[in-house]
């Protein structure tokens, strides 16, 4: 089974690191992911507003303990918990669902999972197809297993991925000033495709 620090890891050393507040971004203000504009109510605003003053800001930002706490169990109890993360019996499946979450919302990582899934189904040869609700119910878990257990894991991480990209040109082609976040597409892997 997946393993969260694995997977927090993954997203936060990969894309979710530093501490950012740009005007175009529309997360706003945001720290290793957690959006100020989403979640104004997060106990970590106050130890980063405290910490706003200093000479080292963003850097210092680092060394409190206690905010990298907060930061982990913010992940884990928001994004991870709502996942499942720890049923999912694949950890690139489930890293690529949480980096999801973290950056869309856990409902858009869910709906691209059931999408994916009933792409996956063979017309419904191997499981029928799901209701598109990005609610992560029992369905969509057992859903998930048939799909992994019917040989479909690397189509299933390819397809996920294809979903992000797809998320992310649809939010360029809407609005110009996102294209400045043209790094996104570097979240979008796909297994045996190589630079």
């Amino acid at each position: 089974m997946a393993e969260f620090l694995k997977a927090y890891n993954a997203v936060i050393k990969g894309y979710e690191g530093k501490y950012a507040n740009n005007p175009n971004d529309r997360g706003k203000e945001t720290y290793k992911g957690v959006s100020r504009r989403a979640h104004p109510h997060w106990r970590g605003w106050k130890n980063i507003d405290g910490l706003k003053g200093s000479i080292h800001f963003p850097a210092i930002l680092e060394d409190d303990a206690d905010l990298q706490k907060m930061v982990l169990e913010f992940y884990e109890e928001n994004y991870w918990n709502r996942i499942n993360g720890n049923e999912i019996p694949l950890q690139d499946v489930a890293e690529e669902i949480l980096d999801m979450a973290v950056h869309a919302g856990v409902e858009k990582a869910v709906e691209h999972l059931q999408r994916a899934l009933n792409l996956l189904n063979r017309k419904e040869k191997y499981y029928k197809n799901l209701l598109v609700d990005g609610l992560l119910g029992t369905n969509t878990m057992q859903t998930l297993m048939r799909c992994i257990y019917s040989g479909q894991s690397r189509r299933l991480f390819n397809v996920l991925n294809l979903y992000q990209g797809k998320f992310y040109i649809e939010i360029m082609e809407h609005s110009e000033d996102q294209e400045e976040f043209i790094g996104w597409f570097e979240r979008v892997k796909l297994k045996g495709v190589t630079a």
